[in-house]
């Protein structure tokens, strides 16, 4: 009954708490609050802006086999302010795992 590990007996034993659904949508729901205060100051044209820069912003990529830091998405949506656990301990510049970057690339090309 047990193969999932805690993960599994929790969501069998456990209802989620309000608060956590509430955690796990908190960004998207101040990005709506900002839009909207946006809208209300500035008119249609300013959130529509924003969102037409945060959709350009989230295409901007590297090669596949290297880290992209997206730099000016977090410029635009605020988190180059802060710091997160995903700054300490979760940066790519420092994984053990080397990819060939040739087959990187055949790979997301679709010829592999």
């Amino acid at each position: 009954m047990i193969y999932g590990g805690p993960a599994a007996v929790r969501s069998y034993s456990v209802a989620t708490h309000p608060l956590e659904i509430a955690e796990s949508k908190f960004n998207e729901n101040k990005m709506q609050m900002d839009f909207a205060m946006l809208k209300r100051v500035q008119g249609i044209q300013a959130p529509m802006r924003l969102k037409m820069e945060l959709d350009a912003a989230s295409k901007i990529q590297r090669l596949p086999f290297l880290p992209s830091s997206n730099l000016m998405l977090d410029t635009l949506t605020g988190n180059d302010e802060s710091i997160s656990f995903q700054d300490v301990l979760n940066v790519s510049e420092e994984s053990e795992v080397m990819i060939n970057p040739n087959l990187a690339m055949e790979k997301f090309y679709g010829l592999l």
